[in-house]
């Protein structure tokens, strides 16, 4: 079967404007800039990820001093004189565990990991 036999047969199954000798159709003008199409263009783009295989390093959010676990007869005011040298300090930790604590800073329980932040600058 002659090629060109072929392609006219194939040639049916394409949209018209894709046909060999098809009339050429005229390209569609751009959309029209409205504020939001130049705000969007404006836009950067976001930043890539690492390719697979790469380690990103980046500093956590929140450094802490070191985590404390309650033993009994502990208080906010007796760690915070253990790891900052005044019991009056105990708001600080109480803010940083506040999850873990709940709503009554007085009310710690054996067992709980507590995160004792750094002191902040003075």
């Amino acid at each position: 079967m002659p090629v060109s036999r072929v392609q006219s047969e194939r040639e049916d199954l394409l949209p018209e404007e894709d046909r060999v000798g098809a009339p050429s159709q005229p390209k569609a003008a751009p959309a029209a800039k409205t504020p939001a199409t130049e705000q969007l263009a404006a836009t950067p783009a976001p930043a890539l990820t690492p390719a697979v295989g790469t380690v990103a390093f980046s500093a956590p959010a929140t450094e802490f001093l070191a985590e404390h676990k309650v033993v009994s007869g502990d208080s906010l005011s007796k760690i915070a004189q253990h790891y900052y040298g005044s019991g009056a300090r105990w708001q600080l930790i109480y803010e940083a565990n506040r999850e873990v604590i709940g709503a009554n800073p007085n009310l710690i329980r054996v067992g709980q990991v507590l995160k004792i932040p750094h002191l902040p600058p003075e």
